[in-house]
């Protein structure tokens, strides 16, 4: 998550409270079997049990654009705008740390190639709206 001029939120009030209404957000557009935490910074994971890789793209997407159609309150009368770059990766028989490095692949490549999108990482099969491992915004 970076804020509306492209810097990582700073370790202030303000981004303190974006970052709780990010997660508030994301927490409750996911099924009640998903499971949403802060990762890292201002990383978010979602894990998706029993989820195709068509279906974690959608909702990956879906998550995405909900996110940056929708500015966060950070004080009275006083709004931002977010973007979200999602890279998303499935449990194909890897551990856990083989899963999370594949998605953190997955999301570098979103930010190299414009941030503000959903990269599904190389491996799972094509999906609909995917050219090249990403998915079209």
């Amino acid at each position: 998550m970076t804020s509306g001029a492209g810097r990582p939120w700073p370790a202030w009030p303000a981004g303190d409270r974006a970052l709780v209404q990010i997660a508030d957000r994301l927490r409750h557009a996911v099924r009640p079997t998903d499971l949403v935490a802060r990762f890292a910074g201002e990383e978010f994971v979602c894990l998706l049990p029993d989820t195709d890789a068509d279906v974690a793209g959608e909702i990956a997407e879906r998550l995405r654009a909900m996110l940056s159609g929708n500015p966060l309150a950070i004080a009275e009368g006083r709004q931002v705008s977010v973007t979200a770059s999602a890279g998303v990766a499935g449990a194909t028989g890897g551990s856990g740390a083989v899963v999370l490095e594949n998605a953190g692949r997955a999301l570098h490549r979103a930010k190299e190639t414009g941030r503000d999108r959903t990269v599904i990482a190389e491996g799972w099969p094509p999906i609909a709206g995917r050219i090249g491992g990403s998915v079209l915004n």
